[in-house]
């Protein structure tokens, strides 16, 4: 049997089964977990009790480590206070979120007739069916907007709330024109053919299908959750940020002009835009 010289684990409870094990086996194995969202709203799903418990819990697990990897410097920031480490021991590693394969994968060939008609947009969402992506909200705003133009909707994943979503998009209407794709295998050709990306989320820790989307030429808009991808979306003079949980703001959409493919490179810069600052603060 292998012996490991070092492990990588990511989400809290393997994060602290990972230690656990290392403690009990005895062996040298360096020890870095990762974190993947701000603890802080992660916590907002735990009721009273638990989160007394997970806070000094977390502390002790997390101090053991070696190192703990966040994917982008506002989840570094928000974990270190929260837990009060220390600032050398957690680091922020942003994940590698576009490549050549990415942009090969995303010229596939896409079969569905939704996206066969262009007189009719299409948006396209893409996540765990959970709370924290808000689809409630999404579908609350998409309602409005087929009021005032005939649209579709996509969403890529799955997850425990699919039922729930499914009979809500029943009860607004939405039938005929939101589909719940499930999982996918190549989520890319989607976003190549999607007239818009749409991130609904109340947090993210750094949401790579927003940045693989604009890199496949998808034109985006964001609720404001609380991401590093905000600051970059701002610096980048895209006025595409919204509110999160307030559907009525998202009336927008139905005003957004559906980019066509002669804009599709300025979406890929703004991808290019995202990489380049995060490989900086990187450095």
């Amino acid at each position: 049997m292998q012996k490991p010289e070092v492990m990588l684990t990511a989400l809290d409870y393997a994060n602290i089964a990972a230690v656990a094990a290392v403690q009990l086996s005895g062996q040298k194995v360096r020890l870095v977990l990762g974190q993947r969202n701000q603890f802080t709203k992660e916590s907002y799903n735990y009721s009273g009790w638990r989160v007394k418990q997970i806070v000094p819990t977390l502390r002790y697990f997390y101090q053991q480590a070696d190192a703990i990897a966040c994917v982008s410097k506002g989840v570094a920031a928000d974990l270190t206070a929260s837990l009060d480490l220390d600032a050398d021991q957690v680091h922020a590693i942003y994940n590698v979120v576009t490549t050549e394969a990415l942009l090969a994968q995303a010229n596939e060939p896409l079969d569905h007739p939704w996206f066969q008609d262009d007189k009719i947009p299409v948006l396209l969402a893409a996540g765990k069916l959970k709370q924290q992506k808000d689809y409630v909200t999404l579908l609350e705003a998409f309602s409005i907007v087929v009021k005032a133009r005939d649209s579709r909707l996509v969403v890529l994943g799955q997850g425990p709330l699919k039922s729930d979503l499914e009979q809500l998009s029943c009860r607004l209407g939405l039938k005929d024109k939101v589909w719940f794709a499930g999982f996918v295998d190549n989520p890319f050709k989607y976003m190549r053919n999607a007239d818009l990306f749409v991130l609904s989320s109340v947090f993210e820790g750094l949401p790579g299908v927003l940045i693989q989307a604009l890199a496949c030429g998808c034109p985006v808009v964001s609720t404001d959750c609380q991401a590093d991808h905000t600051k970059y979306l701002m610096a980048a003079s895209m006025d595409n940020l919204f509110q999160s949980g307030t559907h009525l703001r998202w009336r927008r959409l139905s005003c957004v002009n559906f980019i066509p493919g002669v804009l599709q490179s300025f979406c890929r810069t703004a991808a290019g835009f995202f990489q380049k600052r995060m490989r900086q603060e990187i450095i």
